[in-house]
């Protein structure tokens, strides 16, 4: 008992806290939160275990194991083989939905590109859709069809995601990560279908995937190195400037893990510069894009979704709901036409609401609403709860997702002319792997392919950080804890915009199985 300390306690409380609620919001009920308890303990166990010795002896093992493996492949064969063992899996799902899948965002943003809508660089990166059209035009240039373009689109995004697993293969293995941790996860992303999927759509959120993870990589070697290398902190500066470019909500999150460095005092003056570059580059970026090139900007309601819809449930659909005549007065003079909000609203998604939202009367009294939706806030705290869970409750639970079915949405032949391109009629094996990859999300996902099995790991990351005084992994856990909470408080749950947190599994896995002293 003489190892119990009070980290170990507050790990293990933090467990189950944490995991109480992700149980908690995947059935909405209390039936499966007494497994948060159980594996509450059985972590605190493990946390007691190592010190005395368990993991040092499991790093042992591991060091064994990679030297017999070294013996045999050395680094560069072992990317080598990572590669072309997932680049075998990506053909397999690109020549099974060839040309690819044309969907989500993907049919607006080549509308932007050729003139049809403004460019919007808020919801739709400017880089991206500039990217994907130059790619579609090539195709029409070259080949005289769009569809060949697109297809050629989808393979480049494919190459670039295999590259990017196979360098997760060798972020871990460099960490001593054990072989079998290493192989194993690396497996999970390779079968998991709905990742399969979205590896042939070309939804902005799989290239920010390939660039946050990236990112996480290069961070954390440049927290983990005695003297950062200069090709270390170039790649970090490159992958955070695609990153934030991609997802502008990303930069703040690079500020906050810098003020993390900071207060836990991370003593590498580059690691902050390069941060500060990246921050710079990105506003100036915006700036250019909104100001010198005029590119639309996201109307301010955008930002306050979730809180529409709450004010939306509460005043609407609430039956004992504590709301007066006048907060309803207040609450209908932010709406274009009051007759449509009740019949608009849908309890997994803000944007009924949120269309007939008049976003002029919002910037005029912005003051007005916040102080309304606090008001009608603090007498409906269950209500507010309510609403939120029951809007983002599919990323605890992906299978009650009406909406992930948009993933396998739509194909390119709806958009494109794909009669005349010579792979367009697939073999028979190829179509039962497509079938088999559609069903797997379209019907049911297999609980160990759950989005949300990347929240626990989370968690743990957390926990292991707290019992083990880890503090180098904060900043990287800050990173991917505020997307988690920035999809969580997003306007719908997608499918998609989990795909960056499964395929970072990998890593996340690997740091909670990395052992504390590497040396």
């Amino acid at each position: 008992m003489k190892n119990i300390s009070a980290r170990h306690i507050v790990s293990a409380v933090f467990t189950a806290l944490s995991l109480g609620a992700v149980f908690f919001a995947r059935d909405y009920s209390f039936k499966r939160v007494w497994l948060a308890l159980v594996i509450a303990a059985i972590w605190f166990a493990i946390t007691l275990l190592s010190g005395n010795g368990f993991f040092l002896k499991l790093r042992d093992f591991d060091r064994a194991a990679w030297k017999r493996i070294d013996s045999v492949l050395s680094e560069k064969m072992l990317f080598v083989n990572a590669f072309l063992i997932g680049l075998f899996v990506f053909l397999l799902g690109f020549f099974a939905f060839y040309p690819g899948i044309f969907g989500y965002d993907a049919p607006l943003q080549y509308e932007m590109f050729t003139g049809v809508y403004k460019l919007d660089n808020s919801q739709q990166p400017l880089l991206h859709t500039l990217f994907l059209g130059s790619v579609i035009s090539l195709g029409k240039i070259v080949f005289k069809n769009a569809a060949a373009g697109f297809a050629l689109l989808v393979f480049i995004q494919g190459v670039l995601i295999v590259i990017t697993g196979a360098k997760a293969v060798l972020f871990l293995k460099r960490r001593l990560v054990s072989p079998i941790v290493t192989l194993l996860s690396y497996v999970w992303v390779l079968i998991n279908p709905c990742i399969g999927i979205l590896n042939c759509n070309v939804t902005k959120d799989v290239l920010f995937g390939v660039f946050f993870m990236n990112f996480i990589m290069a961070f954390a070697d440049m927290m983990k190195e005695e003297k950062t290398k200069t090709s270390d902190t170039v790649r970090m500066v490159v992958y955070g400037i695609l990153l934030c470019l991609f997802r502008n909500g990303l930069v703040h999150a690079l500020f906050i893990a810098g003020l993390v460095c900071l207060i836990i005092r991370i003593k590498k003056k580059t690691l902050y510069i390069a941060l500060a570059s990246v921050i710079l580059f990105v506003h100036l970026f915006s700036f250019v894009a909104d100001v010198g090139l005029g590119v639309k900007k996201s109307p301010l309601k955008e930002f306050f979704a979730v809180p529409i819809q709450q004010l939306t449930y509460t005043v609407y659909m609430s039956p004992n709901a504590k709301v007066t005549d006048a907060e309803i007065k207040k609450y209908e003079s932010f709406f274009i036409n009051t007759a449509v909000i009740k019949e608009s609203f849908l309890s997994n998604s803000a944007d009924g609401p949120k269309l007939v939202f008049d976003d002029a009367a919002l910037k005029k009294d912005l003051f007005g609403f916040l102080s309304l939706y606090l008001s009608v806030g603090v007498k409906n705290i269950p209500g507010y709860f309510n609403s939120w869970l029951l809007l983002e409750r599919p990323y605890f639970n992906m299978n009650e997702n009406e909406y992930r079915s948009l993933t396998i949405q739509s194909f390119a032949s709806t958009y494109f002319d794909t009669d005349r391109l010579v792979l367009r009629k697939l073999a028979k094996p190829l179509k039962n792997y497509r079938n088999h990859l559609v069903n797997g999300v379209d019907t049911n996902i297999a609980f160990i392919f759950e989005p949300f099995l990347c929240f626990m790991l989370v968690i743990f990351l957390f926990a292991r950080a707290i019992a083990y005084k880890e503090k180098e992994h904060l900043p990287v856990l800050i990173l991917v804890l505020t997307y988690i909470v920035g999809i969580l408080l997003g306007p719908v749950a997608l499918l998609r915009y989990t795909y960056p947190l499964m395929l970072m599994l990998p890593l996340l896995a690997g740091l909670l199985f990395q052992s504390k002293n590497l040396k």
